[in-house]
C-alpha cells in the first residue's frame, strides 16, 4: 500500500521559532512507511531550512501568494495537478481558504486549515500602519475564512482561543474541529547548563519571533534598559527577522542600545544558542500558542512574558508569577532582576519549566496523534 502523500503549506521555511520548528519536527520524526511529505511555501523569502528538508527526502514547492485570491488558487490548482496529494495541510491562517479552493479544485481528499493565531486579523496581524496593506489584508481574512469554512474538511486550532475567535460554535462539530499544540522535540532541545553569568559573562536575555508589529519587540528594548538600570551588563539577543526589521534597528540606535543588542537574523542553531542564556523574555501582544515559549522551557530557561491568555497557557505554573501586563516595561525588568540576582531561583523555574514541557508538550505524542488523524481523515473512519 502505497504511503499516504501530505503536503504542508506554509509561508516561507524558515527557523523563526513557530510553525516552522513543528513542521521541521514533522518531517524528522514522521513514520515513513505510512506517509510522505512535502512543502509549500507561498512567499519567495530565503528558505534557511530548505537544505534540511530536502537532506529528509522532502519536496520544496513554491506557489506565491497573492490578494488575487482567485488567481493564487488556481495557481496553487494547477501545482497540485499530477501530485496525488491525500492531504493539504495549511498552515497559513486566512491564506489557507484560496489554498483549500485550490485543493478542493484538484480533488485532494483531505484539506486541513491550521489556524495559528488568536488574533482578529489574520492576514493583518503584521502589515503595521499602511492603510492599503490593511484594507487589502481584511479582504483576504473575509473571503479567506469564508473559503475555509467552505472548503475546508477539517479545522484545526493550535489552542481554543484560535478557534473561538471565528468559529465560535465549533464544538458542536467534534470531527470537523480539533486542537493540536504541535510540539517540542525534547530529545533535541536539551536542559541548560548555568551558563553566562557563572562563566563570568554578562547576565544574556534572549527572544525569538519574527520582527513584526505582534511580536512587539520594541517593548522589548524599552524592558532591556529597565533591566540595565538594575544590571548594567545585561545585553538581549534577537533572533528572527519580518517587517519590523529596519525600525526595530532604528530603535536599538535610537536608545544607545547598539552594544547591548545582538540581532542575529535567521538561525538554525537556536537550541544550541538557547544554552547560553539565562532568561528568555517575550512581549508578544498576540499569540496562538508560542512554539518558541515552549522550546525556551524545553532547555529549562526561565520565562519572563506579556500577560496574554496563550502565554498563560503556555507557561508552566511556576513561571505564571512572571508574567508581567502588557506596556509595563518597569514590572517586567523587575521579574527578571529577580531571576538574575538569584541562581537557585532560576535553577528551580527552568527545572520546572523543563518538567513542564516533557508531560505536556513532548513532540512524540503529538506527532502520533496527528499521524492517527490524517491517515483517518483520509480512509474515513474518524
Amino acid at each position: 500500500m502505497r504511503p499516504i502523500r501530505v503536503l504542508n503549506v506554509v509561508s516561507t521555511f524558515c527557523y523563526n521559532g513557530g510553525i516552522e520548528s513543528i513542521l521541521l519536527n514533522i518531517l524528522k520524526f514522521y513514520d515513513r512507511e505510512r506517509f510522505h511529505h512535502d512543502v509549500c511555501c507561498i512567499t519567495t523569502e530565503e528558505n534557511t531550512l530548505g537544505e534540511e528538508a530536502r537532506a529528509l527526502g522532502v519536496e520544496l514547492l513554491f506557489c506565491r501568494k497573492s490578494v488575487n485570491l482567485r488567481g493564487f488558487s488556481a495557481r496553487f490548482r494547477g501545482l497540485l495537478a499530477g501530485r496525488g496529494y491525500d492531504v493539504v495541510h495549511s498552515h497559513v491562517n486566512s491564506w489557507s481558504g484560496a489554498l483549500l479552493r485550490g485543493a478542493a479544485e484538484a480533488s485532494v481528499p483531505v484539506r486541513v486549515a491550521h489556524i495559528h493565531s488568536a488574533a482578529a486579523s489574520l492576514a493583518g496581524r503584521n502589515v503595521g500602519f499602511n492603510p492599503v496593506a490593511k484594507l487589502a489584508a481584511a479582504a483576504v481574512d473575509a473571503v479567506g475564512l469564508r473559503w475555509i469554512s467552505r472548503h475546508a474538511t477539517h479545522i484545526v486550532g493550535v489552542s481554543q482561543p484560535a478557534l473561538d475567535m471565528h468559529w465560535p460554535s465549533w464544538r458542536g462539530e467534534p470531527n470537523r474541529f480539533f486542537i493540536w499544540a504541535g510540539g517540542v522535540d525534547t530529545d533535541r532541545i536539551k536542559p541548560r547548563l548555568e551558563a553566562g553569568i557563572q562563566r563570568g559573562q554578562p547576565a544574556m536575555l534572549i527572544s525569538v519571533g519574527s520582527f513584526t508589529p505582534d511580536k512587539n519587540q520594541r517593548e522589548l528594548l524599552d524592558i532591556l534598559a529597565a533591566v540595565r538600570r538594575r544590571a548594567p551588563g545585561t545585553r538581549l539577543t534577537l533572533i528572527g527577522k519580518g517587517t519590523q526589521s529596519e525600525k526595530l534597528k532604528r530603535r536599538v540606535r535610537d536608545k544607545g542600545l547598539e552594544d547591548a543588542v545582538t540581532l542575529m537574523g535567521m538561525r538554525s542553531d537556536i537550541p544550541e544558542l538557547l544554552l547560553d542564556a539565562a532568561v528568555f523574555v517575550t512581549a508578544s501582544k498576540r499569540e496562538g500558542l508560542p512554539q518558541a515559549v515552549l522550546e525556551a522551557q524545553a532547555a529549562g530557561l526561565p520565562v519572563v512574558a506579556s500577560d496574554i491568555p496563550p502565554h498563560r497557557e503556555a507557561v508552566a505554573p511556576e513561571l505564571r508569577d512572571f508574567l508581567y501586563p502588557l506596556g509595563r516595561a518597569e514590572a517586567a525588568a523587575e521579574h527578571i532582576a529577580r531571576l538574575l540576582n538569584c541562581a537557585a531561583l532560576r535553577q528551580e523555574t527552568g527545572t520546572a519549566a523543563r518538567s513542564f514541557i516533557v508531560e505536556k508538550f513532548g513532540q512524540k505524542a503529538g506527532l502520533t496523534r496527528l499521524q492517527d488523524w490524517h491517515a483517518a481523515w483520509v480512509s474515513g473512519t474518524e
